[in-house]
């Protein structure tokens, strides 16, 4: 027959058949899609996923447009298999396709390490899939920092190729040990996730400070007021790392721009950036790179001078995973909680700016304990400032001498040990270079990580 029109083909006897490879590129055509198995779920949210494949004119382009649709029902997270299978049409140039789903139970759990807000979590989680029969899904977790979490996703709304999260929360922060104070937030976020690692988020939190040391500083208790936040940020994650746990090789960037002011207290715009590289050197040597960088910037103004960014919103550096060798939050800007009295401590109160940088060589020794669980010892060189930029004129040359010459520095050795592929366990001891006479150091630190 017609070179274009596939031939005749041997049926198994239950109306499903094979086709020669000699015929993926004859002219085939959907002419109807069967859907089978599906129980909470709603037909039409399956066979929309599948509505592309009657576009395909080949049976290559039919398989790859069935990839395709099967592939975003698996990422739902809504069924344990989806068969696709194809069966003559009512001529010799078309088929129908049918879609056969089992469903996965309604009820999830676990321990999950995600991204609130822009901070890594780990979350212990139970919830509800599919909740609507389209992909929905209702999720209630307790975890650190955020204590409680109310969350609903919406995938594909209206058919688009994105994801809508949101959340009401309730987390509290205790910071009384290098700031005297404690932090509780009330609020709600929803984001939405759109191509290629963007994502815009929305933010709404009522804040509120508690002062627990009557010797705290006098910028301390200027804090004590509870302030309302409302944000729009836009996310950029370029995610090109093969483990997040132990890597290898790859990269990772991300660069956050939040503007608050929408209503409420809070008025700042405010910018973060951050990369690592990742070069093999040989097959248990690799290299690390590192640096990061932030900037907030208030927007309101008290008369002619800009009002402060609370220190809600301002940056803070110091930790296993910040600038190893200091304590959490223990570097920076600080007021004496006593001024006639240094030995009565300080408290850091954060920086408008910082920047990090940082190097790291791991290695993955010959032994089985090792091997295993891709635990690796590292030796670690990191460098970092957190500042406030000068209000009026400002002389850039000499602002970066300063900010050079009183930057902290340190290195190191430790051991990084992945623990189930959910966070990442750190134990190390840091030599210090450079330090400000008010920083709190922390030689031998230990820590985990549920992120890059």
């Amino acid at each position: 027959g017609d070179s274009d029109t596939i031939p005749p083909m041997d049926n198994d006897g239950d109306d499903e058949f094979e086709f020669d490879p000699k015929v993926l590129h004859a002219r085939l055509v959907v002419e109807e899609i069967k859907l089978e198995g599906n129980e909470r779920a709603v037909a039409d949210y399956i066979l929309g996923a599948f509505e592309d494949v009657k576009e395909g004119r080949t049976l290559q382009e039919i398989i790859q447009l069935t990839d395709l649709a099967t592939q975003v029902l698996h990422e739902d997270d809504v069924f344990e298999k989806v068969d696709v299978a194809l069966q003559p049409g009512s001529s010799s140039s078309s088929v129908i396709m049918k879609v056969s789903v089992e469903e996965k139970g309604m009820f999830t759990g676990g321990v999950f390490p995600i991204t609130v807000d822009g901070e890594d979590v780990l979350e212990v989680q139970a919830g509800i899939r599919n909740v609507f029969g389209r992909a929905e899904s209702l999720a209630l977790s307790a975890g650190w920092p955020y204590p409680q979490r109310l969350t609903f996703i919406k995938p594909h709304p209206i058919g688009l190729d994105l994801n809508i999260t949101s959340s009401l929360f309730h987390r509290r922060d205790n910071f009384d040990t290098t700031s005297s104070f404690t932090q509780s937030i009330k609020g709600a976020t929803a984001a939405i996730e759109l191509y290629n690692g963007h994502s815009l988020g929305f933010y709404v939190g009522n804040r509120s400070l508690t002062i627990n040391d009557k010797t705290a500083s006098d910028r301390m208790f200027a804090e004590i007021r509870e302030s309302m936040k409302a944000s729009i940020k836009y996310t950029f994650i370029d995610d090109q790392i093969d483990d997040h746990f132990a890597p290898s090789e790859g990269r990772y960037r991300k660069l956050t721009t939040e503007y608050a002011g929408l209503f409420g207290h809070a008025h700042f715009l405010k910018t973060e950036f951050k990369q690592h590289n990742h070069f093999p050197l040989s097959e248990r040597l690799v290299l690390s790179l590192g640096v990061q960088s932030g900037l907030v910037q208030p927007l309101s103004m008290d008369r002619f001078a800009p009002v402060p960014v609370r220190i809600s919103d301002r940056f803070f550096l110091g930790g296993p995973f910040s600038l190893r060798g200091f304590s959490k939050r223990g570097a920076g800007p600080c007021d004496l909680r006593e001024p006639s009295d240094p030995a009565a401590g300080r408290d850091f109160v954060g920086g408008s700016a910082y920047l990090t940088m940082s190097t790291q060589i791991s290695y993955v020794p010959q032994i089985e304990a090792f091997e295993s669980t891709g635990t690796r010892l590292f030796a670690f060189g990191n460098a970092g400032n957190l500042f406030d930029l000068p209000r009026g004129n400002f002389d850039p040359v000499s602002g970066v001498k300063h900010v050079l010459s009183t930057s902290r520095a340190s290195v190191g050795v430790g051991i990084s040990v992945p623990l189930f592929g959910i966070a990442r366990a750190d134990l190390l001891y840091a030599w210090i270079l450079r330090r400000a006479a008010t920083d709190d150091i922390q030689q031998l630190q230990f820590g985990f990580t549920f992120g890059v």
